[in-house]
């Protein structure tokens, strides 16, 4: 099954597996050094991993391995051997203690997975007890997704092609898959029919997507003498053939064969010989015949009665609907191996739903909608994803009409049933490219697609792509965390919300993670939840919110961070005076993301809070996203609340600006000034060591030469006593920046 997460185009195929090999590494060697020094249980030793699994994971988009090899002292990743670094040293010394030479990373791994591996990977133990191999741990650990010196690891390194990534060269995913493919007509026959048992034998991991991408070019680059080579081979050898399945499966290659062909610049020359071919090798004349006609007699029925079918359900006059019959000749295509032809048949239906014909559109649904009921979908992904991609066509060049809204949704649903979220990714992708928000207002250019996405906030589906979340590996995750965002509603944002509390660490990052991209939808949630007088309900005395209610308010009051939509100020200033100190400090974290205007005037009323802590944070944060004119109103709370001074003061030299640096100025030389600022939690020094600062910080030439004055109209007895007070100390060093 395909993994591929973004598009395939010729971007995706000239990304550098070298860069990325080197990228692994490095983060790679930064996490083990910080697991090793923190320990297994510690939180930075846990988000340490998440650096090298999202590289591991953009790996595993493009094929289904990852191996790190230690050979004769140089170390390879990807078979690419890294250069000489801090990096590849730290590696390659944890593989040699632990006697380690091959390493295989599956796709799938999870998180846990790779932060066990780690764990381990960095402990110094005495390999000579089999019990305390890498591999031993591994197993005991069922981490079955990492091998360590396994047959398969090390015959994935020798028999693939190894690479010099510290010299120059094209290392392209292109170039690189093009180099794996070979020249082999046959073996690209075999690759091409996608069947996971010939591209274990090939030893070719890359992903099915890439491979189909890159071998049309590949079968277009051979030279025309080569394919006839490969075309004689092959009649030869089906000529020897007697047994019946092997005979069999040899017609079915070579109707993969004849599909390459069309590739080919010279195709109507090479498919002139294969007649000569099919007398010269003396094949037996039914032989002859299915190769001639790859489907067989049956293959042959099967079509005419599909094509019987479609005449007689269009022709002028008929009103009835056979849908029954047309869907097992439907099935019969499939069956008989014409693929191609169902999917014909089922785009040729999908183009009758933008006839200008009303009847004929009815007559098509009605056909499409049995067959989608009929079919299995794990037997019909190849005719399934033809169908999405012409749906994707029609949305992306606006020529969809109403009757596709029942179409899509109920191969949507099949798609979620089965869990094919990445079937399901791409056609809730194209929808959401016909949807905008203008002035807070979600507006659709499509009604089939609003209508698709209505049906789509059922809470069967929703919970299910909800739940999934915890139990998914990296890119199924990403799928889903797509096909959330693409639908975009309110009901995903309330589902979701259910969820930023859970237990499950993977599961509330995922869930903070796609509210973060919903925007309105979430901003409306997490409104809901700040307004919700149930979720602040207290016991008699306390201040404390319950855990239960707690965790919620603080992940809503984060996803209103994340969206950075002024919008949220309002939910927020509802809650600024709650007793629980924690949530009156996430809000004012939170403005800080938000930043504007009404953040600051938010963080200007919270600058009054009975809490020390909070009123400094407060005024902190003001100087961090706050304009320059508001200096005069921090001021005011200096004046005002003289024991915020000295973060006001702070505040104010990150604000900068000619009123900023004018009461500063003043404060650092008016005696009066000073004096009312003053506080029994701080002194005249401290204020004039913190006032220093700041104009420094300001740094312009009026903040400069207030600071010279002050210096210059020091007393003789102040320089020499108090040469070496902070308050000197500080001048010197802002003037010898200047």
């Amino acid at each position: 099954m395909s993994r591929l997460c973004k598009p395939l185009n010729e971007s995706t195929l000239n990304t550098s597996l070298n860069e990325i090999a080197h990228a692994l590494l490095r983060e790679l060697s930064m996490a083990c050094k910080k697991v090793s020094i923190y320990g297994p249980d510690h939180p930075s030793a846990d988000r340490a991993v998440e650096k090298p699994f999202f590289v591991f994971n953009e790996i595993f988009g493009f094929r289904k391995y990852a191996n790190i090899n230690l050979q004769n002292g140089q170390l390879f990743v990807l078979n690419i051997r890294v250069r000489d670094s801090v990096f590849s040293a730290e590696i390659t010394r944890y593989m040699q203690t632990l006697n380690v030479t091959a390493i295989l990373f599956e796709r799938g791994m999870a998180m846990a997975d790779l932060g066990g591996f780690m764990n381990r990977f960095v402990r110094r133990v005495n390999v000579a007890d089999h019990r305390n191999l890498l591999s031993t741990y591994l197993k005991d650990s069922r981490i079955d997704t990492i091998e360590v010196n396994t047959e398969r690891a090390i015959r994935f390194f020798e028999s693939g092609r190894q690479y010099r990534g510290d010299v120059d060269g094209d290392f392209s995913l292109k170039a690189m898959v093009s180099q794996a493919l070979g020249e082999d007509l046959i073996v690209l026959a075999e690759l091409s029919s996608g069947e996971d048992d010939f591209v274990a034998h090939h030893e070719i991991d890359f992903d099915e997507d890439i491979l189909s991408y890159v071998i049309p070019e590949k079968v277009s680059s051979l030279s025309q003498g080569a394919i006839r080579s490969e075309l004689d081979r092959f009649f030869r050898r089906l000529a020897a053939c007697e047994d019946p399945q092997e005979r069999a499966d040899l017609v079915r290659l070579f109707a993969a064969i004849d599909r390459l062909l069309y590739y080919h610049s010279k195709r109507d020359e090479i498919i002139k010989d294969l007649e000569d071919n099919f007398a010269n090798e003396g094949l037996s004349p039914e032989v002859a015949d299915e190769l001639r006609t790859p489907a067989g007699r049956i293959k042959q029925e099967s079509n005419e009665r599909i094509n019987n079918l479609l005449a007689s359900t269009f022709a002028p006059g008929i009103s009835q609907v056979d849908a029954a019959s047309f869907t097992d000749a439907f099935n019969r295509l499939r069956k008989t191996g014409q693929t191609d032809r169902a999917g014909e048949v089922y785009t040729h239906l999908l183009d009758l739903l933008g006839a200008v014909n009303a009847e004929f559109r009815h007559k098509a649904l009605t056909l499409l909608l049995d067959i989608v009921k009929n079919y299995d979908l794990s037997d019909a992904t190849g005719v399934t994803r033809r169908a999405i991609d012409r749906v994707v066509a029609k949305l992306a060049e606006k020529k969809e009409t109403f009757e596709y809204s029942e179409f899509i949704w109920q191969v949507l649903q099949k798609c979620l049933k089965a869990r094919r979220y990445d079937l399901a990714a791409t056609l809730t992708r194209a929808m959401a490219l016909r949807r905008r928000i203008a002035k807070d207002v979600t507006v659709y250019d499509s009604i089939t697609v609003k209508k698709v996405f209505d049906n789509f906030d059922q809470s069967e589906f929703v919970d299910q792509l909800v739940g999934d979340l915890a139990n998914s590996d990296f890119d199924t995750s990403l799928l889903i965390r797509e096909i959330l965002c693409s639908a975009g509603s309110e009901a995903v944002a309330l589902a979701l919300a259910g969820v930023i509390s859970h237990p499950k660490r993977q599961l509330r990052q995922q869930a903070l993670k796609v509210l973060g991209d919903l925007g309105k939808a979430s901003l409306e949630v997490g409104s809901q939840i700040l307004a919700d007088e149930s979720m602040f309900a207290r016991g008699a005395g306390e201040t404390d919110l319950p855990d239960e209610n707690w965790y919620v308010i603080r992940n809503s009051i984060f996803v209103l961070g994340l969206l950075e939509d002024a919008g949220a100020v309002s939910a927020l200033k509802r809650r600024i005076s709650d007793p629980d100190f924690r949530v009156r400090r996430e809000i004012v974290r939170t403005l800080e993301k938000i930043g504007g205007e009404e953040a600051c005037d938010l963080l200007m009323m919270m600058a009054n809070d009975h809490s020390s802590e909070i009123r400094d944070l407060a005024i902190i944060t003001m100087g961090i996203i706050g304009p320059p004119d508001i200096a005069p109103l921090v001021a005011g709370l200096a004046r005002a609340n003289p024991k915020v001074a000295l973060k006001a003061i702070s505040a104010l030299g990150k604000l900068g600006g000619e009123q900023a640096e004018e009461f500063l100025s003043r404060a650092l030389t008016d005696e009066e000034e000073l004096q009312n600022l003053t506080s029994s939690r701080h002194s005249k020094e401290d204020l004039r060591l913190a006032i220093v600062k700041a104009l420094g910080q300001i740094g312009d030439m009026k903040s400069i030469k207030s600071i010279k004055d002050f210096k210059a109209n020091q007393s003789t007895a102040q320089r020499i006593f108090f040469k070496n007070s902070p308050v000197n100390k500080a001048i010197s060093q802002v003037l010898s920046r200047h």
